[in-house]
């Protein structure tokens, strides 16, 4: 797997890093580590993660009319 390590940049956050391992082979998420300040490791492990292939540019549009009465 390919691990990608995201630090945060303000010290004051909870966490004081996570990993997030990828597949290799089929590029999919399979593992999301977390490491807080206490020395708490959270693991996530993907199991049936399914990719989503067309991901249009209108699923990242608030359609009002899909949803009436919110402003």
């Amino acid at each position: 797997y390919q691990c990608i390590e995201l630090i945060p940049k303000n010290n004051k956050d909870d966490f004081v890093k996570v990993e997030v391992h990828i597949n290799k082979a089929n590029k999919a998420l399979e593992v999301i580590k977390m490491l807080d300040k206490k020395g708490i490791t959270t693991l996530l492990v993907l199991t049936n993660y399914q990719q989503i292939n067309k991901i249009t540019d209108d699923s990242f549009v608030f359609n009002k009319a899909k949803f009436k009465g919110v402003t």
